[in-house]
């Protein structure tokens, strides 16, 4: 009993951990930018999503008195000459923490499913011709997406969480030669199926407009990973009546966990300006 206990906090603690990585590495996460300016070090995130049915707010708090900021920003990709945008103080809720983050804020225009905009600020400090560009090295690229509703969203995140917790339960307690695991990798893999590939389509259809982006029909990597990842499951549950079945188990939950582990959204959808389609992104 006690060691099905702790495989069953271990899995838990695996499957928050790739979750929370998986999060924190995504291109859509917030930037974390620092500016120095006369000495006093700022720090800020510069949001890399928003929605398509309203402007995105970009807000760089705790600035000296009397700095004063601009917004520059362009349809990515493209070569066109940066817009600008000039920031006033204001306050916008912090999505994460719920409270009202102060500072000087901008908006950036809303753009259709999956458009994306590169940009970055220019923070000038007061009585100086210093001005300070953020981030440094290359523009912030942030992609829009529609909004997607709670009956679809929070299926598809319970259904992918849970799939992996007992995907992964059944793959160390067939590494350690317990009976019953076979259970739970098959309920695993139908947690998949309904997290992935029913409640995942509608979840990508009302973000970007397509329900699939991934093999055959084009190269999202978050589909495809999917897609491999549900192959190598229904593998190991195809394999419970041979003598591989143990082997067979953990390997491809660790295919799975290894593949799960490649930042979500990563080679996404993107608008192509000329065409007005949507296709997989070939840049950031």
């Amino acid at each position: 009993m006690w060691k099905k206990i702790l495989l069953w906090l271990l899995a838990t603690i695996i499957t928050l951990g790739t979750s929370v990585y998986q999060r924190k590495t995504g291109p859509t996460n917030p930037l974390p930018v620092e500016v120095n300016i006369g000495g006093q070090t700022v720090r800020f995130r510069l949001p890399r999503s928003g929605s398509s049915t309203s402007d995105k707010s970009v807000v760089v708090p705790g600035l000296p008195e009397g700095c004063t900021m601009a917004l520059r920003w362009r349809e990515y990709p493209s070569n066109q000459t940066y817009s600008t945008a000039l920031a006033t103080p204001g306050a916008v809720r912090n999505p994460h923490s719920g409270d009202s983050l102060r500072g000087l804020v901008a908006k950036l225009p809303a753009q259709p499913p999956a458009g994306k905009l590169d940009y970055y600020v220019e923070i000038a400090e007061a009585d100086s011709s210093t001005v300070h560009r953020a981030p440094k090295e290359q523009p912030v690229v942030i992609r829009f997406k529609g909004d997607v509703p709670a009956w679809q969203l929070i299926p598809h995140i319970i259904g992918m969480f849970l799939s992996m917790l007992f995907c992964l339960y059944a793959a160390l307690s067939a590494a350690l030669g317990l009976k019953g695991y076979g259970k739970w990798l098959i309920v695993g893999t139908s947690l998949l199926v309904v997290g992935g590939f029913v409640f995942g389509p509608l979840v990508q259809h009302a973000a970007f407009g397509q329900f699939w982006s991934g093999f055959p029909v084009g190269t999202d990597i978050t589909d495809n990973k999917t897609l491999v990842g549900l192959v190598a499951l229904l593998a190991a549950c195809g394999s419970l009546r041979t003598k591989w079945h143990r082997v067979a188990t953990v390997l491809a939950v660790v295919l799975m966990m290894v593949i799960f582990s490649i930042p979500h959204s990563v080679g996404g959808s993107e608008l192509n300006r000329q065409t007005g389609q949507v296709e997989t992104s070939r840049g950031r």
